[in-house]
């Protein structure tokens, strides 16, 4: 009698659950074909699935999680942190950090969540990393979000220092210039008491 009652409530629960009892694990590790394993969350549920890239290099998944989560009302987000990053493994080998060792992580990503074609999300150094991915991998791409992208070569990003200091020239005065040259150089924030 024990085991029909708990067979009953097995089955109530699975439905009820939505079968969640069954379903993969919200967090975990991809291995890639280099050898290196990297860290992903998954966050909501909804039918359809976005994969969230974030920035750097030398950030996490953590640096744009939560500023994403309201995406994960109507959908599945996929965030993983990228190699040498976050939850990942550490990278010593220079040659295993190259553009091309990224793109097939991203890759590695949409095979192992068997996702046809990808949305992608790309925030800053993403947003590059996820239009190489589009380059590499065009029929593979369903959607691409590229949100405060880098600039894709050091021309442009000279260019995009250059407006930006005649921008700060026009609309700055002298004292708030030199406030910003002080707080925008890393060397003041590691120093400061209260970076």
């Amino acid at each position: 009698m024990k085991k029909i009652f708990f067979l009953l409530l097995f089955i109530f629960l699975s439905q009820a659950c939505g079968n969640s009892l069954v379903q993969s694990p919200r967090e975990g590790y991809i291995h890639t074909s280099d050898g290196v394993r990297l860290f992903y969350k998954i966050v909501g549920n909804g039918g359809e699935t976005l994969v969230a890239v974030h920035g750097g290099p030398g950030n996490s998944l953590n640096s744009i999680l939560p500023d994403l989560e309201p995406l994960a009302q109507n959908r599945t987000v996929i965030y993983y942190d990228q190699r040498g990053n976050g939850r990942s493994d550490l990278i010593k080998d220079r040659d295993k950090l190259s553009i091309s060792k990224h793109i097939e992580d991203l890759e590695a990503v949409r095979t192992h969540f068997k996702l046809d074609k990808v949305t992608l999300l790309g925030n800053s150094w993403g947003g590059m990393l996820i239009g190489f991915y589009a380059i590499a991998y065009p029929d593979k791409v369903k959607r691409m979000i590229l949100h405060s992208p880098g600039e894709p070569t050091k021309t442009f990003m000279v260019k995009a220092d250059e407006e930006m200091q005649l921008r700060l020239n026009q609309q700055f005065s002298a004292e708030r210039k030199k406030r910003y040259a002080f707080v925008s150089n890393y060397q003041n924030w590691v120093k400061a008491e209260d970076p």
